[in-house]
């Protein structure tokens, strides 16, 4: 299963949510990703912006 999937899956991510995250999101130390962008389509073109809720897992 695809890394991008399973994260989806354990973390509850929506699918823009998902294909939002950035290696900057991970903090491996305090065992956190942080949801601070995500990826909307608009019109058949992707268009990434500010998500206005983050979740610490």
């Amino acid at each position: 299963m695809g890394v991008l999937v399973l994260l989806a899956l354990l973390f509850g991510l929506r699918r823009g949510e998902a294909l939002g995250l950035m290696w900057s999101s991970f903090d491996a130390d305090a065992r956190t990703l942080r949801v601070t962008h995500a990826v909307k389509r608009i019109k058949n073109r992707s268009q990434r912006h500010d998500t206005d809720e983050n979740r610490d897992q």
